[in-house]
């Protein structure tokens, strides 16, 4: 063990580094690399899983390891991918209650919050679904968005705030149709955002239009 480290400080330096490299392994398009990728997930999801055992209020091991479930999720039968967001929203909404005011923490949390809603928007078969359950899920992914933004100190983490929130209204629409107002934040209000005093940074005109193409197609409120 390195001097002066604890052993709860070393999980979690092992935790983060095994979770970086499942995260590069998962994009990498080279032999072996899914499995390889598998086993470092589940390498740093039992580090994770440690420390809160032994700590169960480490707000950034419950971050970490919601994040990467909801990270790995992708790609899994829709069955194991609702588990997988599930138990990522459950943890992420943890370290949220502990670290109320971590950008990162709010950020991953929306995040899962929106994937989960959407895969429960259709079933097995692709078609629509509409329940209290998955307006519910949606309307907690607004609201957390909407504290993203609050917290956000950059302007490339405001616009990538704004996409989210954006794809989020957007998805529960019909194709063609303005997405539905939903609770204090409908999709209208992101103008307030989106049209303020700073400027979107380069490469990102692309999804700042997105945002505004959004914006203004929506009827008056």
């Amino acid at each position: 063990m390195p001097e002066g480290q604890s052993s709860m400080e070393l999980r979690y330096n092992m935790g983060v580094a095994h979770g970086t490299l499942a995260g590069v392994l998962k994009k990498a398009d080279t032999r072996n690399a899914k499995e390889q990728a598998d086993e470092a997930f589940a390498q740093a999801c039992n580090c994770y899983s440690e420390i809160v055992e032994e700590d169960p209020a480490h707000a950034d091991a419950l971050n970490n390891w919601g994040a990467m479930l909801s990270l790995f999720a992708e790609g899994l039968s829709r069955d194991s991918a609702l588990t997988f967001l599930s138990d990522a929203c459950d943890k992420l909404t943890r370290a949220n209650e502990l670290a109320p005011a971590d950008f990162e923490v709010l950020n991953n949390h929306a995040d899962a919050l929106a994937s989960w809603a959407e895969l429960l928007s259709t079933d097995a078969s692709g078609s629509a679904v509409t329940s209290g359950e998955v307006d519910a899920l949606w309307q907690r992914a607004y609201d957390v968005y909407a504290r993203v933004l609050e917290l956000a100190e950059y302007d490339c983490d405001k616009v990538n705030c704004l996409c989210n929130w954006n794809d989020a209204l957007q998805a529960p629409a019909l194709p063609g149709e303005c997405p539905s107002p939903r609770g204090p934040f409908p999709c209208c209000s992101v103008k307030v955002f989106s049209t303020g005093a700073w400027t979107a940074p380069r490469g990102e005109s692309k999804l700042f239009m997105n945002i505004q193409a959004c914006v203004f197609s929506c009827p008056p409120s």
